[in-house]
């Protein structure tokens, strides 16, 4: 909310998510103040962009309002960033993809590193912003592990595909799920182009001949984000819900039955040609 400190409750490295919509913004800034641990102002981050490119971003206590440093934002007018700070830098992430690894070292003004190695506890979306929705605390991307089978309460939390589809021939996501005694239960897989796809499969739910229809969002960069409840799946795609597919409503009858025991490992398979990473989160608002 503007204006408001909202706690960011986050370990070191780890970094805030923000949705952002700059469709019908006349101004499209995004605005954000850090405050430390006493609520006490420390530095402001912002920039001004239009659909494509931006005009430059500004940090207080490290950049020069009348230079702002340049960089160039990820396509589209919906954007997923993830703003990070590390030791000794500003990072930056747009759908995934790092459009800015700013050193404190580097910084038009010496006393840069001083007002960032300051621990930020609360942060505040501003008035000036005009185009951030919404935003989330994350986690950092664990790399993919092929085939590997990796624990994680999916009946508790979602969990985030970092895809990208670049050079890609086949394009497939392809995902297992496994109960507490690491049996199989089922499977979740698509295919799609740059743009389209034709449909996903969900083993136990889903005619193989006859794929469910669904289009993800566009972009060779895609994040992917899966929850699960007591009546179905729900799937976004850089944040905008693509999915959301009831057990009841499923060709075959034993779907619920296959859902409703409690998933408690994951594993990316060898067939999947698109998936990075992936990471616990926060469903999408």
């Amino acid at each position: 909310s503007s204006g408001i400190n909202a706690e960011w409750p986050l370990r070191p490295g780890d970094p805030v998510e923000f949705f952002t919509d700059t469709t019908g913004s006349t101004n499209q800034r995004f605005y954000v103040y850090f405050y430390d641990a006493d609520k006490k102002y420390k530095s402001t981050f912002g920039f001004t962009f239009n659909t494509v490119q931006s005009s430059g971003f500004y940090v207080y206590g490290c950049t020069d309002t009348r230079k702002p440093a340049k960089f160039e934002p990820c396509n589209g007018p919906k954007r997923l960033l993830s703003l990070r700070k590390g030791p000794g830098v500003l990072q930056v992430y747009c759908n995934g993809k790092e459009i800015l690894n700013y050193k404190y070292s580097e910084a038009a003004k010496q006393g840069c590193s001083s007002v960032f190695n300051t621990p930020m506890k609360y942060l505040s979306i501003r008035n000036y912003d005009d185009v951030t929705k919404n935003w989330r605390s994350a986690q950092v991307y664990k790399k993919r592990s092929t085939n590997a089978v990796f624990e994680f309460d999916f009946d508790k939390r979602p969990v985030e595909f970092l895809t990208d589809t670049t050079g890609s021939a086949l394009q497939r996501f392809y995902l297992y799920f496994y109960d507490v005694d690491k049996k199989y239960k089922s499977t979740l897989g698509f295919t799609f182009n740059k743009v389209q796809n034709n449909g996903f499969y969900l083993n136990g739910c889903t005619d193989s001949s006859k794929p469910a229809k669904f289009t993800p969002c566009s972009g060779p960069k895609r994040i992917f984000t899966l929850s699960k409840n007591d009546g179905g799946l729900k799937l976004w795609c850089n944040g905008d819900l693509v999915l959301d597919y009831s057990y009841s409503k499923a060709v075959k009858s034993g779907c619920r039955g296959v859902f409703g025991n409690s998933m408690k490992y994951l594993s990316i398979r060898s067939h999947d040609d698109v998936t990075k990473g992936w990471k616990a989160t926060h469903p999408p608002n």
